[in-house]
């Protein structure tokens, strides 16, 4: 069994970078410790931060950043995205997608990590207007 589980292990890992492509930063010292009060003050996920201070430093470079995080939703986190930013609870979204709560949970979370976001409320701010029209073209899709 030892062998079959190194082997699962690392397909599994290979197939996790090549999905995810991330960036993987290391910050130390003072600097960390000041991204690290930012993120609380914000109420976000040191990742988060970063990942928006990299960002700016693309645009500023003139270097296309990536792609706006709805583009790398699955349709199903669309939907409860959708439904999300439009004030349903999740109780409302598992009625009106005939989920269960749980599933409903864990969608919203891979959203929440996708955007860099903690909460709902945060997700709700973070939301810039490309992502509120793919919304609502999302919403008038589904009618």
């Amino acid at each position: 069994m030892g062998e079959w589980w190194a082997r699962w292990k690392e397909t599994w890992r290979v197939w996790w970078r090549k999905r995810w492509r991330s960036v993987k930063v290391t910050v130390n010292g003072e600097t960390r410790s000041r991204l690290e009060v930012l993120a609380r003050s914000q109420g976000r996920p040191l990742e988060g931060v970063m990942g928006d201070l990299l960002h700016a430093a693309l645009e500023q470079q003139g270097q296309s950043p990536q792609a706006s995080p709805w583009s790398t939703l699955t349709p199903r986190e669309r939907d409860v995205l959708a439904l999300s930013a439009c004030g349903y609870s999740r109780r409302q979204i598992a009625a009106r997608l005939v989920l269960s709560k749980e599933t409903v949970r864990s969608h919203l979370r891979r959203a929440l990590r996708k955007y860099g976001v903690s909460s709902q409320q945060a997700l709700r701010a973070r939301l810039n207007a490309q992502d509120l029209a793919s919304i609502k073209q999302h919403l008038l899709d589904q009618q």
